[in-house]
């Protein structure tokens, strides 16, 4: 089956704070779980790397982060079997306070679930930055065809509309006067990661490539190491399942 994405929260604030808490989510088991924050500071220095805690998850697992003039998109991932539920916490070291955030939680389905907290069902990641009105980051050729493609666009000013890339769909968009984050899926591969804002402002990229489950496998077994792995199935290298 392919990838399929669902949202599971999404907010912004405006208030200054070392923390922002989002709505409290409940995850699936064994599905990814991908959650993205911009913070803005008026100072003109991006903020530091965010950390995330909470939402039902023992651990979340830093993905990438970039910064923008005064702005920092980080994305974070997280997998686990048996999740529970509660407000996913970005935090800043409880030091350094941040003028403005907004954040964006999903979750993908029917994707690779080996790997430390989501480590095999993330390929790969691509950032960009720049000022103007077509955000982008480019990835790397695909892993696999059956691979789907995530995107977190981030921006300056709440009056700018994110319209998602060709072949994309928009599954979250929040905001507020100083920072603006959008989300995109595709549930095939696309190096090419864009969108299209109103207006030429700021903006950050994060890429995605998510690998696919795959379903069956060779009952002759699959080499891994140079061993025979007796109804072993590989993705991407890895051991997805053994007999």
């Amino acid at each position: 089956m392919a990838v399929a994405a669902t949202a599971l929260t999404a907010g912004n604030s405006e208030t200054d704070a070392t923390s922002y808490a989002t709505a409290s989510i409940s995850p699936t088991g064994n599905r990814l779980v991908l959650a993205v924050v911009r913070t803005w500071r008026a100072a003109g220095e991006p903020g530091d790397t965010a950390t995330a805690t909470g939402g039902g998850m023992t651990t979340w697992t830093k993905v990438a982060t970039r910064a923008a003039a005064g702005a920092r998109m980080t994305l974070f991932r997280a997998l686990q079997a048996s999740p529970t539920s509660g407000a996913v916490t970005f935090g800043f070291g409880g030091v350094e306070s941040q003028d403005a955030a907004a954040w964006a939680i999903l979750e993908f389905s029917d994707v690779v679930t080996t790997g430390t907290n989501g480590a095999d069902a993330v390929v790969q990641s691509a950032t960009g930055a720049g000022t103007s009105t077509t955000p982008l980051a480019t990835l790397a050729a695909f892993g696999d065809a059956g691979n789907a493609t995530f995107g977190s666009i981030g921006s300056y000013n709440a009056t700018d509309h994110t319209a998602p890339g060709t072949g994309f769909t928009e599954i979250q968009e929040t905001g507020n006067g100083d920072t603006r984050v959008a989300t995109e899926f595709r549930n095939d591969n696309d190096t090419t990661v864009n969108a299209t804002l109103d207006n030429s402002v700021e903006w950050d990229v994060i890429a995605v490539e998510i690998a696919a489950a795959v379903v069956g496998g060779d009952p002759e077994g699959s080499l891994v190491g140079g061993k025979l792995i007796r109804g072993g199935l590989l993705k991407h290298g890895v051991l997805v399942r053994a007999a």
